[in-house]
């Protein structure tokens, strides 16, 4: 194989030729470029890439060595080898992101659910959407401040705001009596893949005639409110 010869001495009394072999490579013996060199130098191979789209790849799809990537679900396919997809799913969605809200008005604001029947805090202001992954399973996560003057509160989710009735999957988690922030989470399994949820923020307490609250947004500075952020977080699993 041509090489460029040394400067340690190894190549004393040789390196002439060993030189004029390594120009050889891409030299004519006049000293001039060679044509068929210098082209495959400068010959471009096959270049692979990152294609997406909503839903899985089809066989039209890409080259061999190409990778997909589902924008519904974030599932990756790849490489596509002998024209084929099949077989090369990747599940890239666990611990992803997949939708976040935060309720949180300058004016706070209280959120009361009366008595043992489940309702919706505030169909319009509390609820969140998100795409199943591939695996049907999330982590749902609902932190905020509770308050409950007497019985204990319990939060939830709900496919519906008008007749809340718990998700499928899911469970109600109660809460202290106390005036705090409380975070409750719960895996939700079970899911339809690439299907869209809407799920409302749902409440009740565990004494009739009494009320859930939901103490929501507040000042900027330190003050007596005791208001905060509603927040809900779904995540892949």
């Amino acid at each position: 194989m041509s090489r460029w010869p040394t400067t340690n001495g190894s190549d004393n009394n040789v390196w002439g030729s060993i030189l004029i072999d390594c120009l050889s490579v891409s030299h004519n013996s006049d000293g001039t470029l060679n044509p068929a060199a210098v082209s495959s130098a400068l010959s471009v191979s096959t270049v692979n890439v990152v294609l997406a789209g909503n839903g899985a790849p089809t066989g039209t799809d890409g080259i061999d060595g190409d990778y997909w990537e589902d924008n519904t679900t974030g599932n990756r396919w790849g490489p596509k080898a002998s024209g084929s997809w099949v077989g090369t799913e990747i599940n890239a969605t666990n611990g992803r992101v997949l939708a976040a809200m935060t309720y949180a008005p300058v004016t706070p604001i209280t959120f009361t659910i009366t008595g043992t029947t489940l309702a919706a805090f505030s169909s319009a202001n509390l609820a969140i959407t998100f795409v199943a992954p591939a695996s049907g399973n999330v982590l749902v996560r609902q932190s905020g401040v509770s308050s409950a003057s007497a019985g204990n509160s319990f939060w939830g989710v709900s496919p519906s705001s008008s007749s809340p009735a718990v998700a499928t999957g899911s469970v109600l988690s109660a809460l202290s009596g106390s005036t705090l922030t409380q975070t409750v989470e719960q895996v939700v399994t079970g899911l339809t893949a690439g299907t869209s949820y809407t799920w409302y923020w749902i409440g009740a307490n565990s004494t009739a005639g009494d009320g859930a609250k939901l103490l929501c947004g507040g000042p900027t500075t330190a003050s007596a409110a005791l208001n905060g952020p509603a927040t809900m977080v779904v995540t892949a699993l």
